[in-house]
């Protein structure tokens, strides 16, 4: 991971793990309604991987897949990953918008 793939990952992900949505996320109704969290799942070639918990300078600290669900904590470097791999879902209210890799999250 270049220079500027690290300092976005750190910068965005730090701001997005402490918004992170919780292990449901309630989709209707007025509790639904009230939704405002984000999602980070680092995947592997479109597989399952990692759900990133939170963040310190270059660790992430992570649930990995371990075929059924996400089950096994891990702790990874920003270099074990590529930035096209890091999907993010901002849940808020009732809609959801998904931003595939770093780059399309400061786009959007």
């Amino acid at each position: 991971m270049n220079f500027i793939d690290k300092y976005l990952c750190k910068y965005y992900l730090s701001k997005l793990v402490c918004k992170a949505c919780g292990s449901t996320i309630p989709r209707s109704g007025k509790e639904g309604e009230e939704v405002n969290c984000f999602s980070i799942h680092i995947d592997n070639q479109r597989e399952p991987y990692l759900i990133v918990l939170g963040i310190k300078n270059e660790l992430l600290e992570c649930i990995e897949w371990d075929g059924s669900k996400y089950s096994i904590q891990k702790i990874i470097t920003l270099d074990e990953i590529k930035t096209p791999d890091i999907q993010i879902t901002h849940y808020y209210g009732l809609s959801s918008v998904k931003y595939l890799g770093i780059y399309d999250l400061v786009i959007g």
